[in-house]
C-alpha cells in the first residue's frame, strides 16, 4: 500500500528498478481512497505542486506497469475521509490514520517517506516500508 510520501517521492519505481527485470513477483499495488484526498488537497497548495505531480506521474507508471501484465493495481480502496478529517489534515495525521486502517484491513505493506507514519503503522501491528530521501 502507497502513501502519499511514497506516490510522491516514486517509491515503487525505485523499488521497481531495484528489483530489475527478474520478475520472480507480481506485485499488488494499493492505493487508497484517502491518498486520492490528499493529492486533491495538495493542488490547492502551490508548495506542493511539483510533489502532486510527481505523484500523478508515478500512478500513470503504475498503471502502464499494470497494462503491461507486471502488476496489479488496486486504485481507490478503504474510505474516503470525512470533511472534518480532510480539514484536520495539515495539523494532525487524520489522513494517515485512514491510510493505517486501510492497510490494516487489507493485510498489506505499508511503503511511505513518513518516520512518524512508520512508527505509529508498526506500533500498530503493520508492517512498513519506510524509504529515506538521499
Amino acid at each position: 500500500m502507497l502513501d502519499t510520501s511514497a506516490l510522491a517521492e516514486r517509491a515503487f519505481s525505485m523499488l521497481n528498478d531495484y528489483l530489475g527485470s527478474s520478475r520472480i513477483w507480481r506485485p499488488i499495488v494499493y492505493i487508497p481512497k484517502a491518498v486520492d484526498s490528499e493529492l486533491s488537497a495538495w493542488d490547492k497548495r502551490p508548495e506542493k505542486r511539483g510533489l502532486m505531480l510527481s505523484a500523478f506521474h508515478e500512478q500513470s507508471q503504475l498503471k502502464a506497469l499494470q497494462s503491461q501484465g507486471k502488476l496489479d493495481l488496486l486504485h481507490g480502496v478503504g474510505r474516503e475521509p470525512k470533511p472534518v478529517e480532510i480539514r484536520l489534515a495539515q495539523f494532525t495525521n487524520t489522513i494517515d490514520m485512514i491510510v493505517i486502517e486501510t492497510s490494516q484491513a487489507n493485510s498489506c505493506t505499508l511503503v511511505t517517506f513518513d518516520r512518524n507514519m512508520s512508527h505509529e503503522a508498526s506500533r500498530r501491528g503493520v508492517f512498513t516500508l519506510l524509504f529515506r530521501q538521499s
